[in-house]
């Protein structure tokens, strides 16, 4: 009979291993490491847990997981696998990377094929990065070529002018078919871009000239009104017309136009469950409405792209190359209010760049004519060429404009004809600036960064080949992958640099609403507010909290609160309809001589500083 509090552990079955897993040599390893239990039985040892977890995700296709974990075992340790168990791990997560990028390439998953090529040379920096020629430059042109043939130029031709920026190894070939590329979709902007990769790798091409910017009579007739009819919406008791007004522009001659999500959101939202319809409206064609449907959208970047059967008289094109300033001159097309309103043109300057009121990247602020019905249409600068999307009246900021740079457009573009939400990739921290590096502030429990074993406090430098210097710059850099990949994330700790793995992950489009899930509320003011508590005592009706840290330049800063504050906390909660969260705290400060305050912070729950 066991005594009262002990644990008996059930005996486990045993499995027959696959081929490719470790199997003889760590059940040897493994022999006598189990410890006696307080009634005489061996108890499970954390070894063989640590090792049937790393097995099982090997066996059921997860290397690149079971990879991560290997690699941050590796770096600690207190780890409780032994360095050769460890080893033979890794061999069997490198033989199955191998075969998944293999069958990748048979199945034509060239984009799966890239990932796992950049895993691998991730995970294996010393070994060849990829078996049999499959090498990440190769992946991208047997994609574009793909794309190309299925009729997809306009994906085919970003996914090659983002490869030619990122690998060496694009031959004259390569580069005379993208520039044939750029001339039938259209793409005049990509013709010089060609012609400046070429020689700086000293080859020759035969491209046409770039033609001159056409008149802006001409760029109208490659924009269009966005028209939702919502049906009708009872106003006390009187029932008028519900429609949202929006602008867009053409991108392709197959008629596929870019506008933002905000005007089509009513087509694609899970929530909203009234009737919805998607027309545009071509000057030309009067009254008509022309049928159009949401291929793909973007919640992040405020994009969505739309199908229409009709062929445009001009198209847009960019590069997202060019480097605007404030003062620079911009013009806009679009429909800035009713219907009869349609293809007007204003112009004005940029008044700002880098504003960051988008989760991802940032925006450029606009001082010019626009209204709501702006929103979507094209942001030109006064030779006519496209630099961006109009974004009119975000409702926070009243009477400023902002624009979605091309830069940010052309990264995100290809994404949206693959269809449906758009889906990025993060590595799931919250960091800010603070001595002149990126230093992390947050690691959201689960997340790709808490595997890998990154850590509040630990400064960032460097994702994959990418030198981190600003959050903008990571997140440009994290766009440039499609599929989960292994990334080295290098982080310095008490004054030591450490190397990790880290497999990102879909990121979610909230990510502080997915920490107050998994975390304690305490532990997300961070984040959130940039205010870290600790508490010091409880009674029944409150609690009491001391200021453990306020990040720089974060909401609880602005606010006057600093370390070792005492705070009570006396609300907190979620607005999910104004998208904001708050915060109201009861504060002795000590800047102000320890004068008890209360306090109410507020914060949106769409944060732009995590990665």
């Amino acid at each position: 009979m066991l005594a009262k509090g002990t644990v008996r552990w059930p005996p486990r079955a045993r499995r027959r291993l696959p081929a490719r897993r470790v199997a003889g040599a760590l059940a040897l390893a493994l022999t006598g490491c189990a410890t006696a239990g307080v009634d005489g039985t061996a108890e499970p040892p954390a070894t063989a847990y640590v090792v049937e977890e790393i097995e099982r995700q090997i066996a059921a296709g997860d290397s690149l997981r079971a990879m991560q974990r290997i690699r941050a075992l590796e770096g600690d340790a207190s780890a409780p696998v032994a360095a050769a168990d460890l080893a033979g791990l890794r061999r069997a997560a490198l033989r199955s990377m191998s075969h998944d990028l293999e069958l990748a390439w048979q199945e034509q998953r060239f984009l799966d094929a890239a990932a796992l090529a950049r895993s691998l040379a991730a995970a294996a920096p010393s070994a060849a990065p990829s078996p049999g020629g499959r090498s990440l430059p190769e992946a991208y042109r047997r994609e574009a070529q793909r794309l190309a043939a299925a009729g997809q130029e306009v994906s085919a031709l970003l996914l090659g002018l983002r490869a030619i920026a990122e690998e060496e190894s694009y031959t004259a070939a390569d580069l005379q078919a993208l520039g044939e590329l750029a001339e039938r979709t259209g793409n005049a902007r990509a013709l010089p871009a060609l012609a400046a990769a070429a020689a700086a790798r000293g080859l020759v091409l035969t491209l046409p000239e770039a033609p001159p910017p056409p008149p802006f009579t001409d760029l109208l007739g490659g924009t269009v009104t966005v028209w939702v009819d919502r049906g009708v919406a009872l106003h006390r008791g009187v029932g008028i017309p519900d429609r949202v007004i929006g602008s867009g522009f053409f991108i392709d001659r197959r008629g596929h136009l870019l506008t933002n999500y905000h005007v089509i959101q009513s087509e694609v939202d899970p929530t909203y469950e009234g009737y919805s319809r998607l027309f545009i409206r071509l000057s030309e064609r009067g009254d008509e409405r022309v049928p159009a449907k949401v291929v793909g959208y973007d919640r992040i970047f405020d994009l969505a792209l739309l199908k229409t059967e009709v062929e445009p008289d001009h198209v847009f094109s960019s590069t997202g190359a060019g480097l605007l300033a404030p003062g620079d001159k911009v013009v806009a097309i679009g429909t800035p209010g009713d219907l009869s309103l349609s293809k007007t043109v204003t112009s004005g300057i940029i008044s700002a760049t880098g504003r960051r009121f988008l989760q991802m990247g940032d925006a450029l602020q606009v001082d010019a004519p626009l209204n709501p019905g702006n929103s979507g249409g094209p942001l030109l600068d006064e030779r006519g060429e496209l630099i961006g999307i109009t974004v009119a009246g975000w409702e926070q900021f009243e009477g400023i404009n902002f624009g979605v740079s091309s830069h940010w457009i052309q990264r995100v573009l290809p994404k949206l004809y693959r269809g449906g939400a758009v889906e990025h990739l993060w590595i799931g921290i919250s960091v800010h600036r603070a001595g002149g590096a990126v230093v992390v502030t947050y690691v959201l429990p689960g997340s790709p960064a808490a595997r890998a074993g990154l850590a509040a406090g630990d400064r960032l430098v460097r994702v994959a080949r990418h030198a981190v210097e600003e959050l903008v710059g990571v997140q440009r850099h994290l766009l440039s992958y499609d599929a989960p990949t292994l990334v080295e994330v290098v982080a310095q700790r008490d004054g030591r640099r450490r190397s990790m793995l880290v497999r990102l992950e879909r990121r979610p489009f909230s990510p502080v609403e997915v920490a107050l899930q998994r975390d304690l509320r305490d532990n997300v003011l961070l984040p959130l507010f940039g205010l870290g508590v600790e508490r010091v005592g409880r009674t029944l009706l409150r609690e009491e909290h001391r200021v453990t840290r306020v990040v720089p330049g974060s909401i609880a800063d602005e606010s006057r609160i600093s370390v070792d504050d005492p705070v009570r906390i006396e609300e907190f909660g979620v607005d999910e309809a104004a998208r904001l969260a708050y915060l109201r705290v009861l504060s002795k400060q000590r800047r102000a001589g320890y004068l008890e305050a209360s306090v109410l912070l507020l914060a949106p729950l769409e944060q732009n500083h995590f990665l």
